[in-house]
């Protein structure tokens, strides 16, 4: 794989520099303090998403409406990145839970939909958190709602024993009560970092 840091250098530029044109925007909010996260203000805009949950049901925006989501894209037979990034979220819910914010989520979002089926999404997030929230569904629908949020993954040619890796990034996205980017956390990550932080962009 290749260095995810890189990848999400460029993510974060692209990020940044989409116009409002692009994104949409909306009246500016308080500013925020942070120690690591990039906030966005005002906040972008999303895509319609059309994809389906481990559980089988519809993922949509709506899925995300009225809660603070941490949204990372990974898949299930990524080595190193992606356990690493979902373990930290696993301690970084704990302390937004523990300091009184119910509405918390994480939403792992699978840039490799040909192997990561539902079944297999149930059986990874197992070894995490229960209530974190599997995301797969057709790869022209997963691109497409990936770009609208500025993140790129590539999936590599696979080897003699048919296994093929996926390049792809290791920022977190901070989604806000209306379903709009708020800001993001690019690797590496420091999971109480991301706790405090999201703690002071929630107020």
């Amino acid at each position: 794989m290749k260095p995810a840091y890189l990848v999400g250098t460029v993510i974060l530029a692209a990020v940044i520099g989409v116009s409002s044109y692009q994104l949409g925007i909306r009246n500016q909010s308080k500013p925020v303090v942070t120690k690591v996260a990039t906030v966005l203000d005002p906040p972008r805009l999303m895509a319609e998403s059309q994809l389906i949950k481990h559980d089988g049901t519809e993922f949509s925006n709506a899925t995300m409406r009225d809660k603070w989501t941490l949204m990372f894209f990974g898949f299930t037979y990524c080595p190193d990145i992606c356990p690493t990034t979902m373990q930290s979220l696993v301690s970084s819910i704990n302390k937004i839970e523990q300091a009184g914010i119910e509405n918390a989520q994480v939403v792992f979002v699978s840039v490799d939909p040909k192997r990561d089926t539902p079944e297999r999404l149930t059986e990874y997030l197992s070894h995490f958190d229960k209530n974190f929230i599997g995301v797969t569904g057709q790869l022209n629908d997963i691109e497409e709602f990936s770009r609208s949020i500025g993140v790129v993954f590539a999936h590599n040619r696979p080897d003699e024993t048919g296994y093929y890796a996926v390049d792809h990034s290791a920022v977190i996205l901070i989604i806000n009560e209306d379903a709009e980017m708020r800001g993001l956390f690019s690797a590496p990550h420091d999971w109480e970092d991301i706790a405090d932080d999201l703690i002071s962009i929630h107020g």
